[in-house]
């Protein structure tokens, strides 16, 4: 019979170690298939993790840890949290970006249903030291490497989670948080990756909204909450954007939204930095969509920061409401954003919040 045992721990101060859930073990042909019966509504993506949604049919033994903040344990070092805004991170000239613009297009795999939902698509795994074949993989380990160089993690499991969006630029991506779906529908936790990114290849479209609220570490705890800031990005050629990967995200044109032609697209790289654990169920990018990429190699991104405009919001800013995975996101947004975006912080009788 076929057995998928998970033990999740928390690591606490002083090396604690407290076991959160008993192995869950079943027999091959007990488990019945979940993944039709998920919510369409936890399908949103942006920059989010769309990886099919399968559990695991071979014999193995999971065991993660997580520390204090809920993050998966064991990486020592500097990895730079929150949000970091690169307004030119990554150089292209004009037939290079046409390049990348095509090869986004023929991995992206998400599909619109409506206005706002996409279908969960496909992400792809570029494992910490493989050698990548195509331009786009290369391109989505050197901001791995980038983002990581001043840390310590088990490279074995260890790597850069990615995937592209090209949607219309008056099309939106619904809040979320990124996580391993596969070890939430099976197993109950949400391990989250360490760092999410951006990175912008068109003018155009929903501004990348980032709230400081933390996912949850098991599905069934309460997921409700206060938030005191939030960052808007709008799209902008080259402009490369990293943030703390627990933390609230979607792509809203009810917040900021920069206007494009007729037919154009909003394009997207997008790639979630994973450190001591590979997603389950996310795989390398198969050769059937690796013989119509480019092998020409990008250039890397740079981290050359640019400090983002701060605006301070009180309670004579409306609030909004934002309807997301059945839940209401509530937040405060002035009428006027400035072009480059802007960090919102808000007084305290004034923080956005998530309502289950």
């Amino acid at each position: 019979s076929s057995v998928f045992s998970c033990c999740a721990v928390i690591m606490e101060p002083e090396a604690k170690r407290a076991k959160l859930c008993e192995k869950d073990e079943e027999q091959d042909g007990d488990k019945e298939e979940s993944e039709e019966e998920t919510s369409e509504e936890e399908d949103d993506d942006e920059e989010e993790s769309g990886e099919e949604e399968s559990g695991s049919s071979d014999t193995m033994s999971l065991e993660l840890a997580f520390d204090e903040e809920n993050r998966i344990a064991g990486v020592t070092g500097t990895v730079v949290l929150g949000v970091r805004c690169f307004p030119s991170g990554l150089q292209l000239n004009d037939a290079c970006r046409d390049r990348l613009v095509k090869d986004c297009a023929a991995v992206f795999t998400a599909r619109s249903k409506k206005k706002g939902k996409y279908s969960s698509g496909s992400t792809f795994w570029v494992a910490v030291g493989s050698q990548p074949e195509s331009g786009i993989e290369h391109l989505a380990l050197s901001i791995f490497n980038e983002h990581t160089k001043n840390a310590q993690f088990k490279a074995e499991v260890s790597g850069a989670e990615w995937w592209t969006q090209v949607i219309s630029s008056d099309d939106e991506i619904g809040f979320h948080w990124d996580r391993d779906y596969t070890l939430e529908i099976d197993h109950g936790f949400c391990a989250h990756p360490y760092l999410g990114t951006v990175t912008y290849l068109s003018d155009c479209g929903a501004a990348t909204v980032v709230c400081d609220r933390d996912g949850v570490l098991q599905s069934t705890d309460q997921v409700s909450g206060q938030f005191s800031t939030a960052f808007v990005s709008p799209p902008k050629v080259g402009k490369h954007m990293s943030f703390d990967g627990k933390w609230l995200h979607g792509a809203s044109t009810d917040i900021m939204t920069v206007p494009g032609a007729p037919g154009s697209k909003r394009v997207t790289l997008l790639v979630n930095v994973w450190l001591n654990h590979q997603p389950l169920g996310v795989e390398p990018l198969p050769d059937t969509f690796r013989s119509k990429l480019s092998t020409e190699r990008y250039p890397g991104v740079t981290l050359v920061e640019e400090s983002i405009a701060e605006l301070v919001v009180d309670s004579t800013v409306q609030e909004r409401t934002i309807e997301f995975e059945s839940r209401k996101l509530l937040m405060r947004v002035p009428p006027s954003l400035p072009q480059g975006g802007a960090k919102l912080v808000y007084a305290e009788d004034s923080k956005g919040s998530v309502v289950a």
